[in-house]
């Protein structure tokens, strides 16, 4: 079993303009920053990048997730945008 770090990861924004909003972490990019996918705005082609210690971690990375972003599946996209969604409408 490889380390992924936090790939696949949800998690919640804490600081800056997007303050409240959920993201999958799609890949680690260096030892403090990570790009961060939603499904919707930010997908596979447009991640955002943000600073790890601006995030909070809601929930461990499933299976599905890493391997849906490994091989860049749009379906995976699909799920991700409905699991933000719910998790949002928790809160």
């Amino acid at each position: 079993m490889e380390d992924n770090g936090m790939k696949g990861c949800l998690v919640l924004s804490r600081k800056g303009r997007d303050l409240g909003k959920y993201y999958v972490v799609f890949e680690d990019t260096d030892r403090y920053f990570v790009t961060l996918v939603d499904g919707n705005k930010h997908s596979f082609d447009n991640p955002k990048r943000k600073n790890k210690k601006h995030l909070f971690v809601a929930a461990g990375a499933e299976e599905w997730t890493i391997e849906g972003l490994r091989a860049g599946d749009q379906e995976c996209m699909v799920k991700i945008a409905k699991l933000i969604g719910l998790q949002a409408k928790e809160v």
